[in-house]
């Protein structure tokens, strides 16, 4: 026999044969190059402005440059070259350093290069995934976050030091104070309600500002350290600025005397002084939520920032989010913030809500900040622009390079990356109870036999299938993967034939379908003679004319008999390159089994997927269905989506009114109408995927009815995409299901994912049904459900 074991072919000699190793050589010769050299034109995958704004320092493919932000001023800089992955560049203040992650030893850690040395070192040691945050205003310290847990690293040393956790999802928005004191943050809590927080580092206290119970996001102190500024998307659900005087204020500053007194006394501008010392920062927290002012209204806000000037807010409206790499914390687009303005700018606004003005046109994307806020630059159509505030005049960032890649070292980087995105990012800390780290162990040595991007692929692929999770994957980018191109188009004509004497009949007319026309002179029975003139003959391939059409419209040729006559007639059909035609027709037949099984006392529904249009199909078909006895419910084949909260709210309703007049129908006025009085039945099967398993496990839960099928197909967590170096990205759950139960720590239940919603009534179809069109598992569900109905047991 022959087998195989740990990637190796043995074969053994019945029947007490020694295991020898086959040896096989197969000679391989790429298909592309080893070497490459990748050349970018004024694109990058992220960028961070020097302090003065003159050079600005940007990654691509995993290498740092530092290029001038003027065309023709500066010359340009690569800061690294290896096979390792760079990337998060963050200027120092004072222009001394320049931060970013390298994942050289392994992990992803802070590095520093000195611009005036050229030196590069290590600045952290931490076995987690980074994300660089901001520097203090000194340059001094360096915050990053990891595990949820905002971290401070110094410059000089290395040290580093925990600032605080929040368990619930982290940060957001960090920013310091003006004198580098407090940091400024929002954070979701356990209630999931975001607020905005200030944090006084020397004492290690958190102050809740905003206490709101809407989304309140961003934040960060005017220039005299007095007013709090951050968005939210109270009242009318879209973002909005507002600020929070930390003190209260004595005066009414609308009052006419006031304001007269205040033009009077107000004393001459002073020359600015960048030295000017700071007032300490005092909250008074009795009733600090009051204080907030709304500063805009109208269209939703994106990105907020302070100006030079520490009392002017600019804002974008209208904008469309900050591309790959999300802006600085001082100027990240909050979470859920909506841009209502229909044309995008850049605006801004005075503290106190006045003055507010267009600054400039243009959608200003992955915006960030020079460190004296003079200038901002951002991403325009994928490239980098550069905008002084005070010319507003817009200038792109030119630069062109090209960087070295050897494939054989970047597969080996892509290889530790990808078991790095999953060690870290997978929502199971257990690995399902799997060994990652050996597993890693018995795939590395392959990596060396790596000869093209999909073997990367396959691999990374062969790992997952260790794991046993669903939702998950790797995939190569769009253009070094697999493909098959396609030379044609398939017209399909809304109708089946089967051979009959010789030619073609029509068999089957699909309802609603393009052949399904009043005009169409076709029915079941006629024979097809020919399409576009050329004659059929069983059993020649008609689908070979069908793949050719030049036209959208076909001419039929249709006879009563299988050959030509004076009765022969032509009808013309405008063809459909694909319909839901079988898939209408199914659900039609599956309708009409339950009204003649039940004398049209049981509605039936089919869920197709888990999402918004699916949604409001069923809304409108239990609105039409409100009067019936009961329903059953068919999640059959549905892939999945995220609806099912809504479902199990509509089919919880219960009625408890009757609104009447003499002149209307005695039935009109139950409250509430969109709602099935009577058994429930939903029927499953090894193709209910994910929220179509979530749906069926709340609906038994809740005891809302009864499920007939097989059970469901285990596939259930969230996963989200995370990119590689070549541009090609592995998919990983990151959010897991679990059932309720209040006996439990959390009320977390059993975990869904590999288990599969079992059903009440286990019943099957057979390959005999299915070649005979018989569902047998419908015929359960219906015989289910009019049991219930008789013994009234719902």
């Amino acid at each position: 026999i022959i087998y195989s074991n740990e990637f190796v072919l043995w074969k053994v000699s019945l029947p007490d044969g020694q295991p020898r190793e086959i040896t096989i050589d197969i000679p391989h010769r790429p298909e592309n190059n080893l070497v490459q050299y990748l050349t970018t034109s004024n694109t990058a995958d992220g960028f961070s402005p020097s302090p003065a704004g003159d050079y600005v320092a940007v990654d691509y493919h995993g290498e740092i440059f530092i290029v001038p932000a003027e065309n023709g001023v500066g010359e340009m800089k690569q800061i690294t070259d290896a096979e390792w992955r760079e990337q998060s560049e963050s200027y120092s203040p004072d222009g001394r350093y320049l931060a970013y992650l390298s994942d050289e030893s392994g992990d992803d850690e802070i590095w520093l290069y000195e611009h005036s040395t050229g030196n590069r070192r290590k600045l952290t040691t931490q076995a987690s995934k980074k994300s660089i945050q901001l520097w203090s205003p000194g340059s001094k310290q360096l915050l990053f976050t990891a595990n949820s847990t905002i971290y401070s690293v110094d410059a000089a040393s290395g040290s580093t030091t925990e600032i605080t956790y929040n368990r619930a999802g982290g940060f957001q928005s960090i920013q310091f104070s003006p004198d580098g004191k407090w940091l400024v943050y929002s954070r979701s809590d356990d209630e999931q309600n975001s607020e905005v927080y200030m944090y006084d580092i020397t004492s290690k206290k958190e102050y809740n500002i905003s206490q709101h119970p809407a989304r309140d996001t961003g934040g960060f102190l005017s220039g005299d350290q007095k007013t709090l500024i951050f968005t939210s998307n109270r009242g009318t659900g879209v973002n909005q600025i507002y600020a929070v005087p930390l003190e209260k204020i004595k005066v009414d500053t609308e009052d006419p005397l006031y304001k007269e007194r205040m033009k009077i006394e107000k004393p001459e501008r002073p020359v600015r002084d960048e030295k000017v010392e700071l007032d300490s920062i005092t909250i008074d927290m009795d009733n600090v939520e009051r204080r907030a002012t709304q500063l805009t209204s109208g269209g939703g806000v994106g990105n907020v920032f302070l100006g030079p000037d520490g009392k002017t807010i600019y804002f974008t409206t209208g904008d469309g989010g900050a591309g790959r790499r999300a802006a600085p914390p001082e100027t990240q687009r909050p979470g859920g913030a909506e841009a209502g303005s229909s044309e995008p700018a850049l605006n801004s606004i005075d503290l106190d809500g006045k003055n507010q003005k267009k600054v400039a046109d243009g959608s200003f994307s992955g915006l960030m900040l020079t460190h004296d806020r003079n200038t901002i630059f951002y991403r325009e159509q994928n490239g980098i622009y550069r905008m002084p505030l005070a010319s507003r005049k817009k200038e792109q960032v030119i630069f062109n390079f090209t960087v070295f890649v050897d494939k054989k070292n970047e597969w080996k980087q892509m290889f530790d990356e990808f078991y790095r995105h999953w060690k870290y990012s997978y929502v199971e800390e257990d690995m399902l109870g799997f060994d990652w780290d050996a597993i890693r162990a018995r795939y590395e040595p392959l990596v060396e036999y790596i000869g093209e991007t999909q073997d990367f692929y396959d691999l990374a692929a062969e790992m997952l299938f260790e794991l046993r999770s669903t939702h998950s994957g790797a995939s190569p980018p769009r253009d070094q993967g697999p493909s098959v191109e396609r030379a044609y188009q398939t017209r399909l004509l809304g109708f089946e034939m089967v051979p009959d004497n010789g030619r073609y009949k029509v068999s089957y007319i699909y309802r609603d379908g393009p052949a399904d026309k009043d005009w169409v002179d076709l029915k079941v029975g006629d024979y097809v003679l020919a399409v576009d003139g050329h004659e059929l003959k069983a059993p020649e391939n008609y689908w070979k004319i069908l793949n050719k059409k030049l036209n959208e419209y076909a001419t039929v040729t249709l006879s009563e008999l299988p050959e030509f006559d004076e009765n022969t007639r032509d009808v013309r059909i405008k063809t459909v390159t694909s319909y839901g035609g079988k898939y209408q027709e199914w659900v039609e037949k599956n309708r009409e089994f339950v009204e003649k099984e039940t004398d049209g006392e049981i509605a039936y529904v089919h869920i197709r997927a888990m999402n918004q249009t699916c949604l409001e199909q069923f809304e409108q078909e239990i609105d039409q269905y409100f009067n019936k006895k009961g329903i059953i419910i068919d999640v059959r084949f549905n892939g999945g989506g995220n609806i099912d909260q809504e479902l199990m709210d509509i089919l919880e309703r219960k009625p408890y009114q009757y609104t009447w007049s003499k002149t209307s129908s005695p039935v009109w006025g139950r409250r509430p109408k969109q709602a099935i009085v009577g058994p429930k039945v939903m029927i499953t099967n090894w193709r209910s995927n994910s929220d179509a398993e979530m749906t069926p496990h709340g609906f038994k839960h809740l005891g809302l009815g009864r499920l007939v099928g097989t059970p469901t197909n285990g596939a259930v967590v969230s996963a989200g995409s995370y990119r590689l170096l070549d541009g090609g990205s592995t998919r990983i759950p990151g959010t897991r299901v679990v059932s309720f139960d209040p006996s439990q720590p959390n009320n977390w239940g059993f975990s869904l994912e590999n288990y599969g919603v079992p059903p009440d009534v286990w019943v099957e179809n057979t390959p005999e049904d299915n070649i005979n069109g018989y569902d047998r598992v419908l015929k359960a569900a219906v015989d289910e459900v009019l049991r219930m109905l008789k013994e009234r047991s719902w």
